[in-house]
């Protein structure tokens, strides 16, 4: 790991907030010169008292709107093939399983931060009542894709029996405030799957700067296994269910997109105008399978890319 330098941060010089988590305001610096983008130097610091990680300083909000353009998802115009959607299916296996353990087959399910949708068809075909939310999601013509926020659409108090979150906190400037709202619509006894990078793997370790999932400036936190559980008993009455550390869909990709960033879906998009071209899916998928075997250690230690919590709302 990096070595740590203090930091304190001046009001007067700095834009960052107190820590989003704790209100401390003094840090250490964890990574120097992590990324450049929009024309700025970005670190990553780690608050002294509670060890929350987050980008220093916060993009603001046109910078994050220029970054979510319209190559970030697959279009819904770009329909994927019956193979892809099973393929899909299958890498979402193990949670569709988890979801069927804790609530009824029909019952309503929350996507937060739903993207192009792909999880939310993938729910319906299953049986479950799926909606989805996210702000910068291209328009839907389905009433169950709401492009907004949690606070825009006002959803009533224990509106849903589950809300998953997948690779979402790591982009909000108020992470603890949104899973507030989250717990609120979420019934009593309900279920939240939330998977973020984890920071403390050993792909970090191994890649430091050119980890694929610092993804600076749009992942502006960055979590740990203690973190993740910090944030969410400050959040709300909850319990930890389970915590995993493998992703069939993002694990293998991370670590490809670390060594070969070209292949990277959103790089791909922008310069085949929207495509992601046959040879270069094959080729990416391909890596990915090649991949396993050197993911798998770090899985086995629990320092595997990611970190996907199981929390329930008591």
């Amino acid at each position: 790991m990096p070595t740590m330098k203090t930091m304190n941060l001046k009001p007067a010089a700095c834009k960052n907030p107190p820590c989003r988590l704790c209100g401390f305001n003094r840090y250490e610096v964890f990574l120097e010169d992590a990324a450049c983008a929009n024309e700025k130097k970005y670190c990553i610091i780690q608050c002294k008292k509670c060890a929350f990680i987050s980008v220093h300083p916060l993009p603001d909000h046109e910078s994050l709107k220029e970054h979510y353009d319209s190559s970030y998802w697959k279009g819904p115009q770009q329909k994927e093939s019956p193979y892809m959607q099973h393929f899909f299916s299958f890498r979402v296996k193990s949670i569709v399983y988890e979801l069927t353990k804790h609530i009824s087959r029909k019952g309503k399910i929350l996507d937060l931060g739903a993207g192009d949708g792909a999880w939310v068809h993938l729910l319906r075909r299953k049986g479950f009542e799926a909606w989805g939310i996210d702000p910068f999601s291209i328009p839907s013509k389905t009433d169950y894709l709401i492009q907004g926020t949690l606070h825009s659409a006002e959803f009533g108090d224990s509106s849903f029996d589950a809300i998953t979150c997948f690779h979402v906190l790591e982009h909000l400037d108020d992470p603890l405030n949104e899973l507030k709202e989250a717990l609120r619509i979420l019934k009593p006894g309900g279920i939240m799957i939330v998977e973020v990078p984890n920071i403390s793997s050993w792909g970090f370790s191994l890649f430091k700067k050119n980890w694929q999932p610092l993804h600076i400036p749009a992942h502006v936190n960055h979590f740990t296994p203690e973190t993740l559980r910090q944030v969410f008993q400050t959040a709300g009455d909850v319990t930890l269910l389970k915590l995993s550390h493998f992703s069939a869909k993002t694990s293998p990709a991370a670590f490809v997109l670390s060594f070969l960033p070209g292949l990277t879906p959103q790089n791909v998009r922008r310069k085949f105008d929207g495509k992601y071209p046959f040879h270069y899916k094959t080729a990416y998928l391909a890596l990915q399978m090649v991949s396993l075997p050197y993911i798998v250690p770090g899985i086995l230690a629990q320092r595997g890319c990611i970190i996907r919590g199981y929390f329930r709302k008591l």
